[in-house]
């Protein structure tokens, strides 16, 4: 154990009996004076040197302390959670986790509430702790269930003017194929499937972004057009980037086998931006992408990902 300058010690998340969202700590046997104020010890603690004559505290009678969560000194603390609307990361949908509730991003397809409770129950949650709907794009599998969650969660849905057009069911997508299976799951007719028509809450213009405090989580929706021209992500102050379709991994649809390896979904509208998008990601920071089919993937297979896109710009 150092002397001096000791880590913070070990801890996780949980809900107290009250439901508030608390920090449980690992209290050492010695630990650095400093600390005093965040472990808040008990009275059992004494102040003594040791062998360096640097202030230490012994703790007895204690193992755990469990401290409700500051709304403003931990909003860096998000934990991501994968909620699987097909089996084997297929389709995904994903809960962020902050101090004060959770958002979800993406609703799934029509009827598929029942695993998002599921997976809200696993985590003592409720769609009650949902502050905010993000819709990353406008397909069925990411926006056909958004009307029916709004109900239940009572939050407001954020989405992009780029894809209003569909979520108003107004107009049917286009759908440009990347691959083979692209094309044979085009003739199936399933990613046509109409869903309930809904308006968002809250609409983005062009390169709007917004910010996520008043939801409990450090970090913001953005616009990242290409895989359509209305797709956003949530991209996180811990640098990790919840990004719906710019990138997929596994086989065929995506997940199943082969998750860490990179591929282009289904369909695209527009590979080359969907390069630029991901390498301004990569740029800014982000080490770890959360995706609707497959997943997660670590900066380093986007990166190789975004500039094989980008190579066709230049060809």
């Amino acid at each position: 154990m150092q002397d001096d300058g000791f880590p913070f010690p070990p801890n996780h998340i949980e809900r107290n009996d009250h439901g508030a969202l608390q920090r449980v700590i690992q209290v050492p046997v010695f630990f650095h004076h400093s600390y005093l104020l965040e472990t808040q010890a008990p009275e059992s603690a004494f102040l003594s040197k040791n062998s360096r004559g640097v202030n230490i505290f012994s703790v007895f009678q204690i193992s755990l302390i469990h401290q409700p969560i500051d709304a403003e000194l931990h909003m860096d603390i998000h934990k991501i959670i994968q909620i699987p609307i097909l089996p084997a990361g297929m389709v995904n949908s994903h809960l962020v986790l902050g101090n004060r509730g959770a958002i979800l991003v993406d609703a799934g397809l029509p009827g598929s509430e029942a695993r998002i409770s599921k997976k809200l129950s696993e985590h003592g949650l409720g769609f009650q702790d949902i502050k905010l709907i993000v819709i990353t794009h406008a397909h069925v599998d990411h926006a056909g269930n958004a009307l029916r969650l709004r109900e239940l969660c009572r939050a407001p849905v954020v989405g992009h003017a780029g894809d209003l057009p569909f979520y108003r069911q107004e107009k049917q997508m286009t759908f440009c194929p990347t691959g083979w299976f692209g094309r044979l799951f085009k003739l199936t007719r399933a990613i046509q499937q109409p869903y309930q028509a809904f308006e968002p809450d809250i609409l983005l213009h062009d390169n709007d972004s917004l910010h996520l405090q008043d939801y409990g989580i450090n970090g913001e929706v953005r616009h990242t057009p290409g895989h359509t021209a209305g797709s956003v992500s949530v991209e996180l102050s811990d640098q990790q980037a919840l990004v719906g379709d710019l990138i997929a991994s596994g086989i065929l649809l995506g997940g199943i086998f082969l998750k860490h390896r990179p591929k282009q979904p289904p369909f695209e509208d527009n590979p080359i931006e969907v390069g630029r998008t991901l390498r301004q990601m990569v740029e800014r920071g982000h080490h770890t992408f959360y995706m609707g089919h497959g997943g997660p993937l670590p900066a380093t297979a986007v990166k190789r990902h975004a500039s094989r896109l980008c190579c066709h710009d230049s060809a």
